[in-house]
C-alpha cells in the first residue's frame, strides 16, 4: 500500500557482504488502471534486470501485487538496485528483499 517512485532515475546502494543473493522486487501498480501508462527500467550491479517493465501488464492488473526475483554474485560489498525510466510514466517500487544464496 506504499511505494517509491520519482520523476527521474533513483536507487538504492546496500553494504551486504560479497556472495550470492536473491534480490526480490515486489511491485503493485497503485496509480494507473490501465496497461501503458508506467514502463520503466530496472538494473542490478549495473545489468539490466527488466526492460520498460509495465507492473499492469506483467501482474495481470491494477492493485495486483508482482514479485520478480534475480539472482545476482557481488564481488564489491556493496549491491546496488537502479531504476530508471522507460517509454512512459516513471519509475516505481513497493519493496525490496535482498536474501543471501550462499
Amino acid at each position: 500500500q506504499n511505494s517509491r517512485f520519482a520523476y527521474g532515475a533513483f536507487g538504492y546502494a546496500f553494504d551486504v557482504p560479497n556472495g550470492t543473493y536473491d534480490v526480490e522486487l515486489h511491485f503493485a501498480e497503485l496509480y494507473y488502471a490501465r496497461s501503458g501508462r508506467r514502463s520503466f527500467h530496472v538494473s542490478i550491479e549495473g545489468q539490466l534486470a527488466l526492460e520498460d517493465y509495465d507492473i499492469v501488464d506483467a501482474a495481470g492488473g491494477w492493485l495486483r501485487a508482482r514479485v520478480e526475483t534475480r539472482q545476482v554474485v557481488l564481488r564489491d560489498q556493496q549491491l546496488n538496485v537502479d531504476f530508471s525510466r522507460g517509454s512512459a510514466g516513471f519509475p516505481i517500487i513497493n519493496a525490496i528483499k535482498i536474501t543471501k544464496v550462499n
